[in-house]
C-alpha cells in the first residue's frame, strides 16, 4: 500500500517535470525510478529503523549496567563513539555518491533494453541484434562493476564499525580486567 503510494506520487511527480527535463533525461530513467525507488520507502520504514532501535537499546542497556558496576567502565566503553561517528559520517559521504552513481548506470542499462525492445523489428531487419546485445552488455557491465564498488565500500565499512565494536569491548574487559587485579 505504501509504495503503491509513493509510486503513484513519483508517477506524478514525473508527469509535473518540465518538457527540458523529459528531452534530457530519456523515458527509461523515469521507468527505472519508478520502479527502484518507489520499493526504497519499505527499506526506509521497515529494515532500517529496526536495527537500527535494537542497536541504540542494547547499547543504551548495556552502558546501563556498565554504570551500574561501575563508572569508569561506563565511560571507557564510551570510547569508541567518535570512531563510529566518524566511520558513519565518511562511509555516508562516500556512499551517498556511489549509490547515485550506480543508480545511474542501472537507468542507462534498462535504456538502452527500453530502446532496443522498442524497435525490435527495425532491429531483426537490419539483424543488429549483435550490437544491440553488446551495446545492452557494456551498460550492465558498467552497473555490475559500480554496484561491486558500492558492495565493497559498504562491507569495508562493516569491517571498520565491528573491528571499533570489538575495541570497546577489548577495552572494556582490559580495563575491568586491571580493576579486578
Amino acid at each position: 500500500m505504501l509504495t503503491r503510494d509513493l509510486r503513484n506520487d513519483l508517477f506524478s511527480h514525473l508527469q509535473c517535470l518540465t518538457l527540458a527535463h523529459h528531452t534530457k533525461n530519456p523515458p527509461a530513467e523515469g521507468v527505472y525510478r519508478l520502479s527502484a525507488d518507489a520499493t526504497c520507502i519499505e527499506q526506509l520504514i521497515l529494515r532500517a529503523p529496526i536495527p537500527a532501535l535494537s542497536s541504540v537499546v542494547t547499547l543504551l542497556t548495556m552502558f546501563t549496567v556498565l554504570l551500574g558496576i561501575n563508572a569508569w567502565l561506563a565511560l571507557v566503553s564510551l570510547a569508541v563513539i567518535p570512531g563510529l561517528w566518524l566511520s558513519l559520517r565518511m562511509h555516508s559521504r562516500r556512499v551517498a555518491g556511489e549509490a547515485a552513481r550506480v543508480k545511474t548506470l542501472e537507468s542507462r542499462a534498462m535504456e538502452h533494453a527500453q530502446e532496443s525492445l522498442s524497435v525490435i523489428r527495425l532491429v531483426k531487419t537490419f539483424a543488429r541484434e549483435p550490437y544491440e546485445r553488446e551495446r545492452f552488455s557494456g551498460a550492465t557491465g558498467k552497473a555490475t562493476h559500480a554496484r561491486l564498488e558500492l558492495t565493497r565500500r559498504e562491507a569495508q565499512f562493516s569491517f571498520v564499525i565491528g573491528a571499533l565494536t570489538t575495541t570497546g569491548t577489548t577495552l572494556v574487559l582490559v580495563v575491568g580486567g586491571a580493576m579486578v587485579v
